[in-house]
């Protein structure tokens, strides 16, 4: 009989101000227990956290001819954190010309299908 493999995941939830510190184990790779926990969010939050880390993606691209140098961007929804790197590899190179409007997509599926790059700035 194979030996069960063991690991668990300590988690601070973000979702509310109580900030839970939340325990997440695992067997053989497999997601086995959450504890600590109080409520269904921060639940759900520290499954997805400990399963498939995502996060907003925020940063700055370079625009020509604006009142501005640069224009505040981010993502429409959460990203793999494993694409965080691929995500400003992409932003780096590119260069916007004003005008930019507030919410304009400036790449449509950014790093996955569904998630756009978007300004959050409009520069004229």
């Amino acid at each position: 009989m194979l030996a069960r493999i063991n690991m668990y995941k300590d988690i601070t939830c973000i979702i509310c101000p109580i900030s839970c510190r939340i325990k997440v184990s695992f067997t053989d790779d497999t997601l086995s227990n959450i504890e600590g926990y109080q409520c269904k969010k921060g639940k759900t939050y520290a499954m997805n956290e400990a399963t498939c880390p995502r996060r907003i993606f925020t940063t700055t691209i370079r625009a020509n001819d604006g009142e501005l140098s640069r224009v505040p961007v981010r993502s429409t929804k959460p990203i793999k954190r494993e694409n965080l790197f691929k995500a400003m590899k992409i932003a780096k190179n590119v260069k916007l010309h004003a005008p930019v409007g507030f919410g304009q997509i400036i790449i449509k599926d950014f790093t996955e299908k569904g998630i756009d790059l978007i300004s959050t700035w409009e520069v004229k």
